[in-house]
């Protein structure tokens, strides 16, 4: 980012702003949703009804805000649960450049996450094939494992009932 300085919050600390980067999962996702409307015909997909478990996963269906942050896809008005691919997001899977990272403001008293800007570097499809499935900026995504033992004792151990 040039010059980017995030937005803290004064009381907790936590950034108010984020950065959030197209990655092969981002990518993967994108090209299920065109494939699935070129077979369709129509512009036009309910992602949970149509395409949930039938191509995407719930946790791509999760990270779809990643798509319409970058302008990939969009919400059609008036058709709840609707998405179409953008003019921007059919330049991307014909190998034209984008940028890369989205920065959001989180949202605050109710509204939603919105877009501040786009960062200068700029990205292909191609640039996809390999690497991280999904990436994390400023931090890094690990593996989880399923716990059998609590690492930390049970409140009624604490708390007198």
């Amino acid at each position: 980012m040039t010059n980017f300085q995030h937005q803290v919050c004064p009381y907790c600390h936590q950034r108010l702003t984020y950065e959030l980067a197209i990655d092969r999962g981002t990518v993967e996702t994108l090209k299920t949703i065109a494939s699935y409307i070129k077979k369709k015909g129509i512009n036009a997909v309910h992602l949970t009804k149509e395409l949930q478990g039938k191509g995407l996963t719930a946790y791509q269906i999760g990270n779809v805000s990643r798509l319409r942050f970058h302008g990939l896809i969009a919400k059609i008005k008036g058709e709840a649960g609707n998405y179409c691919l953008t003019r921007k997001g059919i330049a991307f899977l014909e190998c034209r450049e984008i940028p890369k990272i989205a920065l959001i403001q989180k949202s605050q008293a109710g509204h939603g996450a919105k877009l501040l800007e786009y960062g200068d570097e700029m990205c292909t499809i191609r640039d996809f094939d390999t690497g991280q499935y999904w990436e994390g900026i400023g931090y890094e995504i690990k593996e989880g494992r399923v716990l059998d033992e609590p690492t930390v004792k049970f409140m009624e151990e604490y708390i007198e009932i």
